[in-house]
Parts: structure tokens; C-alpha cells; sequence
């Protein structure tokens, strides 16, 4: 039994590596991209090629409410957004809309038993999404949307690893707030 607790333990620990390690590799691509679709580009992008993540996709508010838009996307959708987005639009509570309402993380470590996903549970068990990860990207106190991250495996987000991706998400929102003062920097001249 001990035997079996240090094996998880090392496991837990190895995934944990891994995770930091993509983490900080994204955040260091963050300073050569120009532009938010960049940005938000290599943040999906280099999270579905890792082994740790199946889908990744990127979110702002539509108007003042809390109904998200998809703005850029990694891995295979297979329609999933627009199953997502179909449904929540009735306005029921979910991830994406209380990490926006909130500023908070939002974790999910068990599709197929966490009722705020229910609407779309069978679209997402479909394509073997077992838990998910919805990020507001956020600096100082503006959101300027969420990062969602999809995992292959129940409870893929431990405690820390959720830390690491709300560093992720703020070095995001320091990202988009650069690029907008630089943007602005640009037209004064």
C-alpha cells in the first residue's frame, strides 16, 4: 500500500513538472507576440501539443453580459463550441460565465458528474474530455475573457497546477494590456 502511495505521489509530482514547465514555455512565447490573436494563438496552441491537454480554447464577453465568445481555438473541436454555445445561451450558470461573473478559477474534475456542465456533458464525454479548466485572463481588475483547458483524464488539475494557470492567466491579461498600449502608442504617432 505504501509502496502504491509513493508511485502517486512521483506521478502526481512528474505531471506537476510537466505542467509548470509548459507553463512557464507559454508565458515566455507571450513576449514576441504582437497582437491579442497571437497571443491567444500560442497560448492554445502550445497547450493541445503538450501530451497533458486534448482542447483549448480562448473566450471574451459578448457586451456587457457574461455570454462568452469564442475568439481562437487548438485541438480537435469537432463542433464542441458550437454544441457549448447553443447551450448556455438559455443563461444557465456555467464555468466560462462564473470565471467571468467571479474573476475566479473554475475547475471541473469530473465531466460526467459535475452538474454545471450537464447541458453539454454528452458532447464532451463524446470526444473523452473528463475534466476542464476555465481561466479568467485578467490584469489588475479588468477580465478580458477565459482561457478553457480540456484534459483527457478526471481530476488532470491539482491544486497547484491550477495556480500555475492562473499565473498563466494573468501573464495573459498583462499581454493583451501591452499589446493595447502599444497599440495605442502607435496611432498617437
Amino acid at each position: 500500500k505504501r509502496q502504491r502511495e509513493l508511485e502517486t505521489q512521483r506521478d502526481e509530482l512528474a505531471t506537476l513538472a510537466q505542467v509548470h514547465g509548459l507553463i512557464h514555455d507559454v508565458i515566455g512565447a507571450l513576449g514576441s507576440a504582437a497582437t491579442r490573436s497571437a497571443i491567444e494563438e500560442t497560448v492554445c496552441d502550445r497547450l493541445v501539443e503538450s501530451d497533458l491537454y486534448q482542447f483549448a480554447w480562448i473566450g471574451e464577453r459578448e457586451g456587457a453580459n457574461t455570454q462568452l465568445r469564442r475568439t481562437t481555438a487548438a485541438g480537435d473541436d469537432d463542433s464542441y463550441l458550437d454544441i457549448v454555445s447553443e447551450r448556455s445561451a438559455t443563461g444557465d450558470v456555467n464555468p466560462g460565465t462564473e470565471a467571468i461573473r467571479t474573476g475566479e478559477t473554475q475547475v471541473v474534475h469530473d465531466i460526467e458528474t459535475d452538474d454545471r456542465v450537464a447541458s453539454w456533458r454528452d458532447a464532451a464525454l463524446a470526444r473523452e474530455f473528463r475534466s476542464a479548466l476555465v481561466v479568467p485572463l485578467r490584469h489588475d481588475e479588468a477580465i478580458h475573457g477565459v482561457l478553457a483547458v480540456y484534459a483527457n483524464r478526471p481530476a488532470a488539475f491539482s491544486e497547484r497546477a491550477v495556480e500555475a494557470f492562473r499565473v498563466l492567466g494573468e501573464m495573459v491579461g498583462f499581454a493583451y494590456t501591452a499589446v493595447q498600449n502599444r497599440q495605442r502608442l502607435e496611432s498617437d504617432f
